[in-house]
């Protein structure tokens, strides 16, 4: 119950801190250490579509942001985005 009540106010703590859209993100890891800890606790094998799958996971995750597009994208940006908004989801600091 300890781990559940100090994982909601976690949550809740992100939730106020970069908004709904982006934490919800945290969902997408869940079958990645749900995999990890199989293998680490369970000894299960991690087959080449277990890596591929989380692979695929950390990419969502990185286009769900929208790190890559406001990083990536420069000066030819297609979209507005706010300076404060680039320097949080890219680590830079002010």
């Amino acid at each position: 119950m300890f781990g559940t009540s100090l994982a909601y106010l976690l949550f809740f703590k992100l939730l106020a801190r970069v908004g709904a859209t982006r934490s919800t993100l945290v969902t997408y890891v869940t079958p990645f250490s749900a995999v990890i800890l199989g293998a680490v606790f369970l000894g299960e094998r991690l087959p080449l579509r277990a890596f591929a799958a989380m692979v695929l996971i950390f990419l969502s995750i990185a286009l769900s942001s929208g790190c890559w597009t406001a990083c990536a994208c420069g000066p030819r940006q297609t979209r507005v985005v706010p300076e404060w908004m680039v320097r949080r989801s890219c680590g830079i600091s002010s």
